[in-house]
Parts: C-alpha cells; sequence; structure tokens
C-alpha cells in the first residue's frame, strides 16, 4: 500500500549557513580588486600651461644653509668656534652677500636661553630674516 500521509509544514525558518556566503564575497571582493584597474584621468585631460615670465631673473648661485650651533658658553658656525664678535661680523658679512639667506639656529639643552636672544638679535641686526631655530 501506498502511504499518501501529508507532511505538515513547519513554521520553523532553516538557518543559512553564513561562512560560505561570507567566503564567496571576499573572494568576489578580492577578484574585484585585483582586476579592475582605475581610468588615469590626467593623461587624458588637455591641459594648457602657462608661458614662462621673461621679466623674472633667476637667482645668482645661493650660498649653502648656514648652521649655528649655541653651546653653553660658546657659539660654533660651520663646526668653528667663534665668540659674539665674531659672530656678529660673520652675521653682518653674510648679509652683504645675502640677505635672503637660510640660517639654522642649534640650540644645545644646556644653552643659556640668553644666548639664543642675543643670536637673534645680531640676526635681526644684520637683516637675516630666513632662520630657522631647533634643539640639539
Amino acid at each position: 500500500m501506498i502511504n499518501l500521509s501529508v507532511r505538515k509544514q513547519t513554521s520553523e525558518v532553516q538557518e543559512l549557513n553564513m561562512t560560505a556566503m561570507c567566503d564567496v564575497i571576499f573572494l568576489l571582493l578580492i577578484y574585484m580588486m585585483f582586476t579592475t584597474k582605475p581610468e588615469v584621468i590626467y593623461t587624458v585631460l588637455d591641459v594648457s600651461k602657462p608661458a614662462a615670465d621673461k621679466s623674472i631673473t633667476s637667482p645668482g648661485p645661493q650660498i649653502p644653509m648656514v648652521e649655528i650651533i649655541i653651546l653653553q658658553k660658546e657659539y660654533r658656525i660651520c663646526g668653528k668656534r667663534v665668540d659674539v664678535a665674531g659672530l656678529e661680523g660673520y652675521l653682518h658679512q653674510l648679509a652683504e652677500i645675502d640677505s635672503s639667506q637660510n640660517i639654522i639656529l642649534k640650540c644645545a639643552p644646556d644653552s643659556a636661553h640668553e644666548q639664543l636672544i642675543e643670536t637673534l638679535n645680531l640676526c635681526n641686526l644684520a637683516k637675516l630674516n630666513n632662520i630657522a631655530v631647533m634643539s640639539m
């Protein structure tokens, strides 16, 4: 005899295996990341550049950055020991050559704050304005 019993439908929802779905999503994401090539729009843009201004002259050769080290009781310019008078004379000579010269002041941790102020004042008197200050 044939059993014709009807299966009852249950209201239980079967769970989906999310691990497999996440694996597929990540594989697709990785595939898309490695296979797509963004269009470089900068190579396609047509930009007209302005012509160079002929009235501007190029600056002459610049002296490299001058390094002044401020130690506890002395100054050093490019490694040479100088006193305050020698520092002042050097800064005035430097300003006569090029007043836009770059100067870096390196302060030792044990140097007095007054020495830095005095050096900045000497640079100001010599009309040197491109000054950077750093600690060692």
